[in-house]
Order: structure tokens, then sequence, then C-alpha cells
């Protein structure tokens, strides 16, 4: 379902796979992030697609899990992660994402198509 607003998320209570409605999943990518509180509870997540962190974003103080999608992004990650997320970042190949969970961080390399690869690389200044 597309809407304009998060403020009726989620239309049914979050629940196991198989049950009810099951899983809840809101992604936005709006430039306000969404209330830290949608993120609460079992069964749900919540994603916030953008290049730049709002600041002072509740939403942002301590992310599940982060996709850096380009080397780019290093600055970002220094804002919310610190100084060794930002350097595993900017060490980033063409292709090759950070995936920071509260783990170690991992640097995955996807098999996409080149049209695909396209649509996840930003473009440079």
């Amino acid at each position: 379902r597309l809407a304009e607003a998060a403020h009726d998320w989620p239309h049914h209570a979050p629940a196991p796979p198989t049950v009810a409605a099951g899983p809840q999943a809101l992604v936005t990518d709006r430039s306000k992030a969404p209330p830290a509180a949608l993120a609460d509870g079992p069964w749900r997540t919540v994603v916030h697609v953008t290049r730049t962190v709002p600041r002072r974003a509740a939403f942002w103080h301590r992310p599940h899990m982060l996709l850096a999608l380009d080397a780019a992004h290093a600055p970002q990650v220094a804002r919310l992660l610190g100084a060794e997320a930002a350097a595993h970042t900017s060490r980033l190949a063409p292709g090759e994402v950070a995936l920071f969970r509260p783990t170690v961080p991992e640097t995955l390399r996807l098999d996409i198509s080149p049209a695909e690869t396209a649509l996840l690389t930003p473009p440079r200044p």
C-alpha cells in the first residue's frame, strides 16, 4: 500500500508469519524520519531510505541496522557510527554495500544486473 504519511501505520497488528496479517514493514524515503516508536514491538520493521541523515531525528539515534550503498556515504556513516565505520564505508568498491549491525561490519558484494547497479549507485558530484 502506498500512502503519503505513516501516521496510521501499521494498518493491522503485526503478527508472526502465517498469523493474521503477518509481519508488517514500513519503507519511507520522505525527508523527515519516521517516529522512532513506529519500530517498537515485535514483527515490525521500519526502513528510512535517505542520502542525508536528518539531524535530531530520534529514529536515527540507535539504528538496528544500517546499509551504506557507496563509499560516498562515509561522512553520514561517521555521524551515526563513528570513524571506524566511516573508514570501512570509504573503502567500498563500486557495487559493494556496507552492512552494519551490532556485531562487526560486513561488506556485501551484490550479484545484480548493470541496470540494478545503476539504480543503487549515487551520482558523482
